[in-house]
């Protein structure tokens, strides 16, 4: 569904990203996992059209990206990003409510199947009660649960999330985890960059393991999240801890 064909990305005469070239099969819960400065962000800001590679070429259903509109990359991909100022007069309702504009003509009202999938992406993300509380006035976490309602609001089949459960407490955190789980069940793509590798084991198929701006490996999670990976990416001992399906790991400098 969507690829990187050998995609370099150049700022400020520093290589950010060399020579990508990988895949995100539809229906799947990708995971990009790094250390900071990996590439992680440059990767999402690139697949979702945000930033032009320097060289290569981003292709979604075969078709290089800058040949959609951007409604109709709109329709196709949602972007939740780490950060993003609100520092604007808007009702959580009503910033909810922009997930829909991709599919709404100039000047045309919200209908009442609308209203109803704002009120499903409320619901949701747990935001319900936020509903009419203006944006300024939200925590970062209840900032992270509005945008990811947002995104969900576009029905869009493919979404990409940057570090989504960074600033959300332990329950929220594995609410979103399990709702983004329910989403790949019900046929989305999911993209997503972490640092919690055992979150990550427990929940993403696949894996894009990155290190300065290049791939050191890619495939099913569980094959790519090996100890000998870890230590080679993260400079830590990884220690497997067993009993369920997949190991996941205690970590040692």
């Amino acid at each position: 569904m969507l690829k990187l064909n050998h995609v370099s990305l150049q700022i400020q005469q520093r290589l950010v990203l060399d020579t990508l070239q990988c895949e995100f099969a539809a229906g799947q819960w990708h995971v990009l996992l790094g250390p900071n400065g990996a590439g992680k962000t440059s990767v999402l800001r690139v697949l979702a059209g945000l930033i032009q590679p320097t060289q290569g070429e981003v292709l979604l259903h075969d078709k290089p990206l800058q040949s959609y509109s951007r409604r109709e990359l709109a329709q196709q991909i949602s972007y939740l990003p780490q950060q993003l100022s609100m520092d604007f007069a808007f009702t959580v309702r009503e910033l909810v409510a922009q997930g829909r504009y991709p599919h709404l003509n100039r000047w045309t009202a919200l209908s009442t199947a609308d209203q109803a999938q704002i009120d499903a992406a409320l619901h949701m993300t747990d935001t319900e009660h936020l509903a009419q509380r203006w944006v300024t006035q939200l925590s970062g976490g209840e900032r992270q649960r509005v945008l990811l309602a947002r995104c969900l609001c576009s029905q869009s089949p493919i979404v990409l999330l940057d570090e989504p459960v960074a600033n959300l407490d332990i329950r929220h955190s594995l609410e979103l985890l399990q709702l983004c789980q329910q989403l790949v069940q019900q046929g989305k793509t999911l993209i997503m960059s972490l640092h919690d590798i055992n979150q990550a084991l427990s929940y993403a198929q696949q894996a894009l393991l990155l290190k300065d701006g290049r791939i050191v490996a890619q495939g099913a999670a569980h094959t790519v999240l090996s100890a000998e990976h870890i230590q080679q990416v993260f400079q830590v001992q990884a220690q497997a801890l067993h009993g369920g399906v997949y190991p996941r790991f205690d970590f040692h400098v």
